[in-house]
């Protein structure tokens, strides 16, 4: 093999063969540099089944996580925070949905256990014992003030994003060494005067992906579904979304590493009729779909095509995302007429 020394002796032939030298020793570089990268430059999700359809996420990688409103995707996103918290990693979030009080509030009750909805809507005030649960609020918030334990979260205040105020969060981040940047949601734009709303996302996406390599970041950004992919079916917000269903989705799947959308998977059992009820406004979804699950299809995955169109399936408890038991995992895309185990093939290819 060529060694360095030896390579930079080489006499090239022509102004073509150099250029193609100096090109082809930069990019063998990098590609040397990437295999050298040890095993903790590559972020896992804490969660069993969503790991193995993910697999490593490293730095300069963007996912993205599309979802109907009320499946959970802030559930999901607070509770990887938590989970990455507890075990040592720096978080920034740029919650452009939630301000950032809310934020810090949400992530204390999943940490206590808590009923989340009941105490940001007030409801925990009725608890026999709310001045006991208050008083472990007060005391969590305060150990995220102090980042006690490697506790490092660090959240973004700004409203929303335009493709020149991204950088200084960015930077921040990089700053801070975040091990993951999660944006909730990329929607969220702040609109100037030269553009259409989707020129200017698409300047806000390519921009995003650009300070992500050069920091050397790793980014999970939330992003909305069309409402239209919705319209004229009561069950469609629930179900698995299709790329097309992502809002402004081809400059977001254009530069992604991967694509995951959430659904509420549909309970086993049903009959025609059932659905139909639902369809039809004579009952309502929750008596179809599965309780306390939530279900995560791959809609892109660069490195693992074949993945595309897997799902896992997740517990959600209190607004808490948990790993499903083993034997409870199953698919809704099998039919409704039985509950049947996904094959570990079609799970994690």
């Amino acid at each position: 093999m060529i060694n360095d020394r030896e390579w930079a002796h080489l006499e090239p032939a022509s102004a073509a063969q150099s250029q193609y030298f100096d090109d082809a020793y930069t990019q063998t570089a990098e590609a040397r540099q990437l295999l050298s990268r040890p095993a903790s430059d590559y972020l896992r999700l804490p969660f069993r089944d969503l790991d193995r359809m993910v697999g490593g996420i490293a730095p300069g990688d963007v996912w993205f996580l599309a979802s109907f409103s009320g499946n959970g995707k802030t559930s999901l996103l607070m509770s990887l925070v938590l989970r990455l918290l507890g075990a040592g990693r720096t978080v920034f979030y740029m919650g452009l949905e939630s301000r950032p009080h809310i934020l810090r509030t949400h992530l204390a009750c999943l940490r206590l256990g808590l009923d989340v909805g009941d105490v940001l809507s007030g409801a925990a005030r009725a608890w026999p014992n709310w001045d006991e649960k208050r008083a472990e609020l007060l005391a969590d918030l305060e150990y995220q003030r102090l980042r006690l334990e490697g506790w490092r979260m660090i959240v973004d205040g700004r409203p929303a994003i335009d493709a020149g105020g991204v950088g200084p969060a960015l930077r921040e981040a990089a700053l801070h060494a975040a091990d993951l940047v999660v944006i909730d949601h990329i929607d969220h734009l702040q609109l100037g005067e030269s553009g259409s709303v989707y020129e200017q996302s698409r300047r806000v996406t390519h921009e995003i992906l650009r300070l992500t390599q050069e920091y050397r970041l790793r980014l999970l950004i939330a992003t909305q579904l069309n409402n239209e992919a919705a319209r004229g079916d009561r069950l469609a917000v629930y179900q698995a979304p299709q790329p097309q269903h992502v809002f402004m989705g081809a400059h977001k799947r254009m530069i992604a590493t991967g694509m995951l959308g959430l659904f509420r998977p549909l309970r086993g059992g049903l009959t025609k009729e059932d659905v139909a009820a639902v369809r039809s406004g004579a009952a309502e979804a929750k008596t179809i779909l599965e309780p306390q699950t939530m279900g995560v299809v791959c809609m892109k995955h660069r490195y693992y095509g074949h993945r595309e169109t897997a799902r896992c399936m997740l517990r959600i408890e209190r607004g808490r995302v948990d790993d499903m038991a083993e034997r409870d995992q199953y698919s809704a895309a099998y039919g409704h007429g039985r509950r049947r185990e996904i094959p570990e093939r079609d799970r994690y290819r």
